[in-house]
């Protein structure tokens, strides 16, 4: 059964589920991607927030966290629909010795001495400790400029609008954290914390327990409007970019497109799944009948509206790479795709929507995800929504496609 309620301009979510072992109390902390807000940043915070608080040092937090009671805590962010997403998560095992009471009021304890006693002085966080934590985001992504995907995934980001969202999210910008001290980042977490929190209650947890938590720590939630879902990649000429890297002995292509349709979305998606998944147009063309590449796949970002195509390949083989993608694309936009594709991934469709609801993380993920949509759906809604697609509207979306960057590292 699913409920919901506000207190203190908090949003609470509850799923009283018995189906896991697994029980969840998540804090969602939601804000708009910018230029000073960004992943990178709140890595940043989460390792530090991790780490130590003022009562308890790291082996004994790390102690407290992980050992009684099978309770696990952690602060960690990610991306939903142009939003960053701060999330404080908290999972508990039901214990046949222990009440579920005891478990969440310590769960609870914990969770407040992490959100509102971080180790910080007069000058913001611990200087030791943030040093030492920003010295290892900075290792991390050094190394990452060593690895071939990972260098070439950024120099494509690179190359995006800077302008746009879909920059702003991806690009990982170490010059700028670097701009950060330990006082303006305590003074961006506690904006970070004092706006827009939902909070998901999800299995056998007393949700009286935690209405107590938001009334007595909550007191002054300020829920701003958010932008809208749907941000298109705005329209821009047409540019490529060619890298030459001896560093690496495979080839990586990238090759974005922008798929204008803010009102054929589902659509969108329906005809991107055919080009770009597994046993998709690109994969049984380019590699499995041209033999051309290691991988190739697509994946579509509705939230900006582009459609991204990766491959590995020879460096050997990068321009009839280029031309067997570009074939494969051309065919798409002047003759479609045909029913038996769409019934292929209407079907993977089906499968994977109805595996949601076997975990907790993706009941959570629901909650978010109707938190952001005006008019969310429930599975069983988008399972008929798949069920009633037509290959005219999908092949309708081709008009929209635009080629936006062909990257390649050579």
């Amino acid at each position: 059964m699913k409920e919901k309620l506000t207190i203190n301009n908090v949003v609470i979510n509850y799923d009283n589920t018995t189906k896991f072992k697994k029980n969840g109390i998540y804090f969602h902390f939601l804000h708009d991607i910018s230029s000073s807000n960004n992943l990178l940043k709140t890595k940043l915070l989460c390792s530090i927030l991790n780490k130590e608080t003022k009562k308890y040092n790291e082996v004994e937090l790390t102690l407290k966290k992980y050992y009684l009671n099978n309770l696990a805590i952690s602060f960690y962010t990610t991306e939903v629909k142009n939003k960053i997403d701060f999330v404080l998560g908290i999972h508990y095992i039901d214990m046949p010795f222990n009440s579920n009471i005891e478990i969440v009021k310590e769960a609870l304890e914990l969770a407040s001495e992490l959100l509102f006693n971080p180790k910080i002085n007069s000058k913001g966080f611990e200087k030791k400790l943030y040093k030492k934590q920003l010295k290892d985001i900075i290792d991390t992504f050094n190394v990452s400029q060593t690895q071939k995907n990972k260098y070439a995934a950024y120099k494509f980001n690179e190359c995006l609008d800077k302008d746009s969202k879909l920059y702003q999210s991806r690009i990982l910008s170490i010059k700028d954290l670097l701009k950060e001290t330990p006082k303006s980042l305590y003074e961006y977490y506690k904006e970070l914390i004092s706006n827009n929190l939902i909070v998901n209650v999800i299995g056998k947890t007393d949700v009286k327990l935690v209405e107590e938590f938001i009334k007595n720590k909550f007191s002054d939630v300020n829920n701003y409007q958010l932008e809208k879902n749907v941000n298109i990649y705005p329209l821009n000429e047409y540019k490529e970019v060619s890298i030459k890297d001896d560093r690496f002995d495979q080839g990586i292509i990238y090759k974005l497109y922008q798929l204008d349709c803010n009102k054929k979305a589902f659509d969108a998606i329906l005809l991107t799944s055919i080009i770009g998944q597994s046993n998709s147009r690109l994969f049984k063309y380019v590699r499995e009948e041209k033999g051309l590449c290691y991988s190739i796949y697509g994946n579509y970002l509705p939230t900006y509206g582009v459609f991204i195509v990766n491959c590995s390949t020879f460096k050997d083989k990068i321009d009839e790479c280029l031309k067997a993608i570009d074939y494969v694309m051309e065919d798409i936009i002047n003759n479609g795709v045909n029913q038996k594709e769409l019934d292929n991934v209407k079907k993977q469709a089906t499968l994977s929507l109805l595996g949601i609801d076997d975990d907790i993380n993706g009941i959570d993920r629901y909650f978010i995800n109707a938190f952001l949509d005006s008019k969310p759906l429930t599975i069983k809604q988008k399972i008929d929504k798949y069920n009633k697609a037509k290959i005219e509207d999908v092949n309708t979306v081709r008009k929209y496609i635009k080629k936006l960057i062909t990257f390649t590292l050579r």
